[in-house]
This record gives structure tokens, sequence and C-alpha cells, in this order.
């Protein structure tokens, strides 16, 4: 019980390894006047960050002369492990001088299920005079007005967890329509068929297998994520496909998918011939897990309506929310075809087996090809150039590998060969990133400070949160925001681009800030309005009538 209550006493901010200082808008302390600041919190090196921390409140020591109102957090913008809290002081007629007067408080900070207490106390007018015009200062003000804009409102009223699991179902189910689960579905689709006048126990283990697939898929993804985040790295949806080497695997696993649909290779016991092998060897529990696995890996690329909103509480939540709501996304993602499989009438109406299913397998090791395709194109803006042709090679002797299983006597080849490719994993998987890529022609780079120098000017402000991975966000562009009508609103005002291809704990933050898991996001602001959240597939109506004048 003394323990417990020791650890409640709060702490010095500087004997925990965080630094803390106070920015003012103006100085000196005028009686009378209300004057904007920014308090800014720096973990020292080696220590754990502050970002993605969740902030219970901080309580400002009394002070005779003045009053603090404290604004909601933000990502520091200098600092991507810091943050900062946006302040309002009202000063008393007793008001301080320059450099006169002490500020200080107790910061509650909620991290890895533990609750810490910091004890700030910094100068009250430091940066004195010219603080407003220092690069510093200034992004801290612009972060904190995008925090009081994008966090005042969420924070009034926080969304239940049982709606967020019905989000989340609801965005599984979604993610069946998006364009990255197609292939899957329609091996799915040929799978069914071939259930078609399976017994009741062959379909049983088919649904429970891809079921088993997706769900056990996303909560190893939960798992991940709440290791992550128990280590102090705060992640988002689609996070792997931020690092080369998890786009590398993604794409060699997409290549020998393919040469299996293509007959190079079957899963079963090697040197198997004739129909009934090749027809059991693609039915059952262990293809329809993998078939479960892979859509689980195709569908990150995709976000779609409720599923960033139910991602980003989670990922705001401790380690059991993290996996509930994983698992229930997998639940949603997995329904349809749990269900066609499960329901006899449904299997009866589907079309008789038939030659035609080879030719089906065939197409649709083409379009997992060009998935690949696809995945080296991410790969260049990973990697660069070099980083695509390793990528390639890595793929290319997985195929190699695949085709000698396939074509062996006995496993032992098979195994030697596998071997040889896992010893030359770590020299071939070696990629350094490109040098910073331009945005392109109209756009500018995304930060806090931009926004406000953009509500300054009053002009209205298009933020694009987006990543090249994003299949989501690539179709909105290309359908919607290259648009003439659209182009020529956006063109009226300021465009920023937030890339979120790469790593970047900024970007997440003000996904999280938005209550998003991941990308796209689309934010519009105006000079003295709220901003406003554009969903997430956009239609051309609704981006010009967000952005026509008023």
């Amino acid at each position: 019980a003394f323990d417990a209550a020791a650890a409640h006493v709060p702490r010095e901010a500087a004997a925990a390894g965080v630094s803390a200082e106070l920015v003012l808008a103006a100085a000196p302390l005028r009686p009378g006047d209300e004057t904007r600041a920014a308090l800014a919190l720096v973990p020292a090196p080696g220590t754990a960050p502050l970002a993605g921390t969740g902030l219970g409140t901080f309580i400002p020591e009394r002070h005779e002369s003045l009053e603090v109102a404290v604004g909601a957090p933000a990502p520091h913008p200098r600092s991507p492990e810091g943050l900062i809290v946006p302040l309002t002081l009202t000063h008393g007629p007793d008001a301080p001088g320059e450099g006169g007067g002490r500020f200080g408080g107790v910061l509650t900070l909620h991290r890895n299920g533990e609750t810490l207490h910091l004890r700030v106390d910094t100068a009250l007018a430091r940066g004195a005079a010219d603080a407003a015009r220092t690069p510093v200062a200034s992004a801290l003000f612009a972060a904190a007005d995008v925090a009081e804009d994008s966090l005042g409102a969420a924070t009034e009223e926080s969304p239940g967890l049982a709606l967020m699991l019905l989000f989340a179902f609801l965005g599984g189910l979604l993610l069946n329509l998006m364009p990255c689960v197609l292939p899957v579905l329609a091996l799915k689709v040929v799978g069914l068929v071939e259930l078609g006048g399976a017994a009741d126990r062959q379909a049983r283990a088919a649904a429970f297998g891809y079921v088993t697939g997706v769900v056990g898929s996303l909560l190893a993804l939960g798992v991940l994520v709440a290791a992550l985040a128990a280590a102090g790295r705060a992640v988002g949806w689609g996070f792997q496909l931020q690092e080369p080497v998890a786009v590398t695997l993604l794409m060699s696993a997409l290549v020998v998918f393919a040469l299996h649909l293509f007959g190079v290779w079957r899963v079963g016991t090697p040197n198997a011939t004739g129909l009934g092998a090749a027809v059991d060897a693609r039915r059952g529990f262990v293809r329809s897990a993998g078939e479960g696995v892979l859509a689980v890996v195709l569908a990150t690329p995709c976000s779609a309506p409720f599923l960033g909103t139910a991602v980003g509480f989670a990922l705001g939540a401790g380690p059991a929310t993290i996996l509930l709501v994983f698992a229930v996304l997998g639940l949603g993602l997995a329904l349809p075809f749990g269900l066609a499989a499960l329901v006899p009438g449904l299997r009866r109406r589907l079309p008789r087996p038939g030659p035609w299913m080879t030719t089906l397998e065939h197409v649709l090791g083409f379009a997992l090809l060009g998935t690949a395709i696809w995945l080296a194109w991410v790969l260049v803006a990973l990697a660069g150039a070099d980083g695509v042709a390793r990528g390639l090679a890595f793929a290319l002797a997985s195929g190699a590998v695949a085709f000698v299983a396939g074509h062996s006597r006995s496993r032992r080849p098979a195994l030697v060969a596998g071997l040889l490719l896992l010893l030359a994993a770590p020299l071939a998987l070696r990629f350094t990133p490109p040098p910073t890529r331009a945005e392109p022609a109209g756009w500018e780079p995304w930060s806090p400070a931009a926004v406000v120098a953009a509500r300054d000017a009053g002009r209205t402000g298009f933020v694009d949160f987006t990543a090249d991975w994003c299949i989501t966000c690539k179709a909105n562009e290309r359908l919607v925001l290259a648009d003439p009508e659209v182009e020529a609103a956006l063109a009226r005002g300021a465009r920023l681009l937030a890339d979120w291809t790469r790593r970047d704990d900024v970007i997440r933050a003000e996904l999280r800030a938005h209550g998003k898991g991941g990308v796209p996001l689309y934010l519009v602001y105006r000079p003295g309005e709220a901003v406003e959240v554009l969903p997430e597939l956009l239609t051309k109506e609704r981006v010009l009538a967000a952005l026509a004048p008023r």
C-alpha cells in the first residue's frame, strides 16, 4: 500500500529524464493581458518517448497573478518523441515583468499501462520578447493551434468500446469491397465452387480454416502492435508496409502463391499425381487458412469506412482493447465467405466445377503478379532502385525454391534450397533509404506551422495524409483529386501533403489526434473555423462542397 501511494507522488521532470520549457507568445507580461504559451516536454536521449502517450491532466500550480487554461496535447514539431501542451495565460494586476516568476504544475501521463506523474518547474517568462519570432516557438504555437482545433472537441466525449467494436466489424466487412482483397476473394469463389458438392464436414473445415487464418493473423498483428507500443514505439494501420523488408517478403509471398496457381507446385504430399490428389490439395483447412492469412496481408494497404476510426481507438487503448478490436475486425472480414461455405443452399447455387476453374486460377495468378509489381513500385520510395533490384532478386529466389519443392521427388532438395535462401536473406535484404522526395507540383509539405500560416493568410487549407502503399489513397487521388474541377478548387487555397510512405512519428501523432489509425485522412482548414474531416472514400461533389467559397 505504501509503494502504491508512493507511485502517485509526482517526480521531478528532470529526474525522470524530461526537460520542460515554457515559451510565451508575448512578453513582458502586462496586467490584464491574455497570452498564448506552449509548454514543451522533451525526453532525454535513451529514455522512453512521450509521443503517443496519453495525457491525462495537467494541473498548474496556483499563481497569485495568473489564470491558466490548458489545451489538448500535440506532438512536438522539433522532437517527434516529445509533447507540447498549449496554454492560455490571463494575467492579473500583479503580473511579473520581464524575466520574473516561475511556472509549474503536475503532468499526468499514461504510458504502457502505468501512470506517471511529473512535476514541472520552469521560468515563467522564458524566451521573453523575441520568443514569438524564433522558429521553435513559432512551430510550437502552430502545433498548439492544430491541437486545439483537432483535439478539443474530441476530448469532450470519448466513444464507447461497444461502438468501436461495431465500427471494427463493419470496417472488416467493407474491406471485402476494397481492391486490395479482390484477388483473394476471387480465389475464395474458386474454393466455394470446389465445395459445391462437398460434404458438410469438408465445408465446415474450409470455413473454419478461412476464419482461423483471418482472425489468427489479425490477432498476431495486434500482438505485434501491442508489443511495439509497450516498447515505446507507436504504429498505425499498414505500418509494416513502411519497412522495405516487409514489402519484399510480401512481394515474394505473392510470387510463390502465383506459382502455386500456375501449377508449378501444390500443397500436399510430394509426387502427388492425378486429378484427385490435385483437388484434395486445393481443398480443406490448410489452404483456407493460408488464404485467410493472405487476405489480411493484402487488406492492410486499404482502408474502409469505419476502419480507421476503430483502429485509431484501439491504438490509443491498452493491449486487451487492441486484440479485441483486431479480432472483431477479422470476424467482419471473414464473415461473407464463412457463411457462404457453411450454408448448403448458397453452395448449391454456385456454378458446377469444371476445367474453367483451372483457367480462372491462372488468371488470378497473373493478378497476384500484378500486385507484386505494385509492391515493387512501393519499394522504390522506401529503398530506391538498388532496393528494388534486391527485392526482385529475393522474390525470384523464393520462386525458385517453390519450383524445386514442386519438382523434387523428395523433400531434401527443397529443404536445402530453403535453407540457402534463409542464409542469404540477411545479406539480400539490407536496404538504405533513398533521398527525400519532392512534393508533386502545386503541393507543399504538411506541418502544423504550414497550416497556421495558411490560416493567417486567410487561405483555405486542404491536407492530404497519404502513402504510396495505400491503395485507397491512390484511388482517391486518381479518381477525385486529379479531376480538373477539383484541381481548380484546390489551387485557390493551400495544398498540403503529409506523405506517410515512410515512418513519420509527427504524422502518426496527427492521425491519432483525429482518431485515425492510418491513412487516408483528408482535412480542410478555414480561417476562424474548426477543422473539417472528409470521409475516407472521397467523391468529387463532397470535396467541391468542402472547398466552396463562403
